[in-house]
C-alpha cells in the first residue's frame, strides 16, 4: 500500500512512513571507480579533486545515518546564516555524485523531502558512468510511442524515474510497482501544498500554477 502522506508543515521535515538511511562504501571501492572514470574520459586531476570532496564528507559524517539527521537545508546543500551549517551544506553539495553512487550500489535510499528539494540529481549520468542500465531508454521509447514529443520526453521521464529509484532503492524501471508511482505523486502533491515550495523554489512565487502543473505532469508521466 502507498504511504499515507499529508501536507508538509514547517516543523515536520520528514514525510510519514519514510525510512531513509544507508551506509558508506569502502573508500578503496569508490576511489577505484573514480580513477577508472578519470582514465577512461582523460579527466586530468578529476580523481584527486573528487576524492578530496568525498573524504571531507566521510570525515564529517563517518556514520552516514548521522547525515540523515541534519536539517533539510544542510542535506540539500543550501547555505544559511549559521557558519557551521553553511560549511556542512557546501560539503554535502560537493558529495552529491558520491551519494548517487551509493544509491546505485544499493547502500542508501533517500526521503522524498530531499528528493524534491535537491536540484541536479543526475542519476542517468551516474548510471552511465557505472555502466548500469536503469531503464530510461525503454521508458523514453514507450513515451514516444504514446505520442509524447521527443524534445521534452527525456526530462519528463528521467525526473520521476530518478526520484522513484532513489526513494525505493530499485535500480531499474521494470521493477517499479504501481504503488511506488502513487507514492511519488502523493509526495509531489504534498510538497506543492507546503511552505517548502516557496522556501526552496523562490523563483516559483510568481508562477506557481505553471510550476505545479509541470511537476504534476512529471509525476504522472512516471506511470507510462
Amino acid at each position: 500500500m502507498p504511504a499515507e502522506l499529508r501536507p508538509i508543515l514547517p516543523d515536520k521535515r520528514r514525510l510519514p512512513n519514510d525510512a531513509p538511511g544507508g551506509h558508506h562504501c569502502a573508500g578503496r571501492e569508490y576511489e577505484g571507480f573514480i580513477r577508472s572514470i578519470a582514465a577512461r574520459d582523460k579527466r586530468k586531476g578529476y580523481a584527486a579533486r573528487e576524492m578530496a570532496v568525498v573524504r571531507r564528507f566521510t570525515r564529517r559524517w563517518p556514520a552516514l545515518q548521522d547525515w540523515f539527521e541534519e536539517p533539510l537545508h544542510v542535506r540539500v546543500g543550501v547555505e544559511r546564516f549559521d557558519r557551521r551549517e553553511a560549511t556542512d551544506a557546501r560539503i554535502t553539495f560537493g558529495a552529491r555524485p558520491y551519494l548517487l553512487y551509493l544509491a546505485l550500489r544499493g547502500n542508501v535510499r533517500f526521503d522524498y523531502l530531499w528528493l524534491l528539494t535537491a536540484h541536479m540529481l543526475y542519476l542517468p549520468t551516474k548510471a552511465a558512468e557505472m555502466d548500469m542500465d536503469i531503464g530510461l531508454d525503454g521508458l523514453i521509447a514507450d513515451a514516444l510511442r504514446l505520442g509524447y514529443r521527443r524534445t521534452s520526453t527525456q526530462v519528463s521521464v528521467s525526473w520521476p524515474l530518478t526520484r522513484i529509484l532513489l526513494r525505493t532503492g530499485l535500480t531499474h524501471a521494470r521493477l517499479i510497482r504501481a504503488e511506488q508511482v502513487t507514492e511519488l505523486d502523493d509526495a509531489v502533491r504534498a510538497f506543492l501544498a507546503s511552505p517548502l515550495l516557496a522556501e526552496y523554489y523562490p523563483q516559483t512565487v510568481d508562477k506557481l500554477h505553471k510550476f505545479r502543473k509541470t511537476w504534476l505532469t512529471a509525476s504522472t508521466n512516471s506511470s507510462c
